[in-house]
């Protein structure tokens, strides 16, 4: 049994396969090679254990590829609507945001057909699934959709801050990444009640904070222009640890068994892992403008 993590690049239409143990890249899946597409903007990335799939949301395409991990091989191409930003598996149905065509597109995760579209307004960038909802950022309306697993919309909070990234929390509560608004300096980390959306607690961060990871006792958040990490205590909603990182981190990944996470920086082309105390794990040069990243264990 193999551990893997997978990174899409923005700047090219190849997937990068990096080992565990060594952490080291051992091998990469050429898009363009095995389907003829060109010029994909893969972003983000979604492991499916059930069937043994990753699914890569692909903006510039408009589409979902299929790989089968074991193969390395790209099986299937599902269109979807315009600028498919961000992807996440909801029980038997595979869920796609496209921000440019407004729209929250469902795939059924068996046959792998599209199965439904909702037309959704403000931009939807971004989409979190955890403690059984699903979270999307809507950024041109300033709000945050929350849609349960059956995609019901359950609720919308209208924020004053443009959002980046939400994640359900178990207590009640949902984390979010906020904007900087109007004449403020600076964006923020956010804790809110999950029932009208009130700001319960708010952390001061740089002006584009971003990416945001839920452990069992920490909080992780990037901040895109100062290149930070901010790891947070859960419980008390207090920053532990502010690090600097390489430069435009992009996406997190928790890793299992609460050994940190890994952040893709576009920049320096470079993967990070660190541990929840702040401390470099390792850190690895890949290709151009890594964007996503998906843990997969292959037999």
């Amino acid at each position: 049994m193999g551990e893997y993590v997978w990174v899409a690049h923005a700047g090219e239409d190849i997937l990068s396969i990096l080992q565990i143990d060594p952490f080291l890249e051992v091998d990469t899946l050429d898009i363009t090679a095995q389907t003829g597409l060109k010029a994909l903007g893969a972003r983000r990335l979604a492991f499916d254990p059930k069937y043994g799939r990753l699914l890569v949301s692909c903006t510039y395409a408009n589409c979902v590829g299929v790989i089968d991990v074991k193969e390395k091989k790209w099986v299937q191409t599902v269109y979807v609507g315009a600028a498919p930003t961000d992807i996440c598996i909801c029980d038997d149905t595979i869920v796609v945001c496209c921000a440019e065509s407004e729209s929250l597109w469902s795939i059924d995760r068996n046959s792998l057909n599209a199965c439904g579209c909702m037309k959704l307004s403000g931009f939807p960038y971004s989409m979190n699934y955890s403690n059984q909802t699903i979270l999307l950022c809507c950024m041109g309306l300033s709000s945050i959709i929350s849609l349960d697993e059956q995609l019901n919309i359950t609720n919308e909070y209208k924020l004053s801050n443009r959002p980046m990234h939400a994640i359900k929390l178990l207590n009640s509560k949902l984390v979010c990444s906020l904007l900087p608004n109007g004449d403020e300096q600076n964006g923020f980390l956010a804790l809110l009640d999950d029932s009208d959306g009130k700001i319960l607690e708010k952390i001061k961060m740089d002006t584009m904070p971003l990416a945001i990871s839920v452990a069992d006792k920490t909080i992780m958040a990037v901040d895109v222009s100062s290149s930070k990490l901010y790891i947070v205590d859960k419980k008390s909603f207090i920053v532990r640890e502010k690090c600097n990182i390489c430069s435009m981190p992009d996406d997190l990944l928790l890793m299992p068994n609460g050994d940190g996470v890994m952040i893709s920086c576009m920049i320096d082309a470079k993967i990070m892992w660190i541990d929840y105390d702040g401390n470099v794990k390792d850190c690895i040069r890949t290709r151009k403008e890594p964007r996503g990243l998906a843990y997969c264990r292959t037999i």
